[in-house]
């Protein structure tokens, strides 16, 4: 709405709604780790195409004949080791429900992805979705530690561990941060999570031109100040 008030440049595609997106019905919905891994291995020996889904917030209409697979029906926390500061998770937890059980703790996960309320961790995970606190806390890389995913031919493998330094062998759960589906099928995911600040300011700011912007974040960065977030 700011950028494009009346909807002329690109409707509809530079930010499309939810409900845009969600242009296929979804044909199956896995509530296992068992259920998903039969799935895609009955998909690949039939040569099936299979497209996955959390709750359609990124995600693009599937090709014609493609399987829609939503990620929806992994919705549970599976351990949560809050004196370790590290959660596992499924992927198709939406970001409230994951907040609800960190913040019993005083913790939390510094992931705004768009339509956070609605987006799952696995589609945030998959499009590395981080949003502006990603200048303070990092990005998905810089949080998540461990995955178990399913592969193509249903195999479920396990990338990194619980472990926050962790250094042992390749980093493969890196790979499929960010890989849209294609590699394989986020399952469940450890993550680090942080102390949840005990308050927060969000501060506007109305400067004349661009120059006195550039020079307040110039200054800005070089203070003690460390902002969560700068848009």
């Amino acid at each position: 709405e700011a950028f494009d008030p009346s909807g002329r440049f690109n409707p509809g595609k530079v930010l499309p709604e939810p409900a845009a997106l969600a242009t296929a019905p979804v044909a199956e919905t896995p509530d296992t780790l068992r259920a998903l891994s039969t799935l895609l291995a009955e998909a690949s020996a039939g040569e099936q195409r299979v497209v996955l889904r959390g709750h359609s917030t990124k995600a693009p209409a599937p090709p014609e004949g493609a399987v829609v697979c939503s990620l929806s029906g992994l919705d549970r926390v599976l351990h949560f080791d809050h004196e370790n500061l590290t959660v596992v998770a499924q992927a198709g937890i939406t970001f409230p429900a994951l907040d609800a059980v960190l913040a019993a703790h005083g913790q939390m996960l510094p992931l705004r992805p768009r339509f956070r309320e609605t987006a799952t961790l696995g589609g945030a995970l998959a499009t590395n979705d981080s949003g502006p606190c990603r200048l303070r806390y990092g990005g998905p890389r810089d949080l998540v530690t461990g995955v178990r995913a399913v592969l193509p031919d249903g195999a479920v493998v396990t990338f990194g561990s619980a472990c926050v330094k962790n250094v042992a062998g390749y980093a493969l759960e890196k790979l499929l941060l960010g890989s849209r589906g294609t590699l394989a099928a986020l399952a469940e995911v450890t993550l680090r999570t942080l102390p949840r600040p005990e308050a927060a300011r969000t501060l506007v700011l109305t400067v004349a031109t661009p120059a006195a912007l550039e020079a307040f974040l110039a200054d800005l960065l070089a203070s003690p100040l460390q902002p969560a977030a700068v848009e």
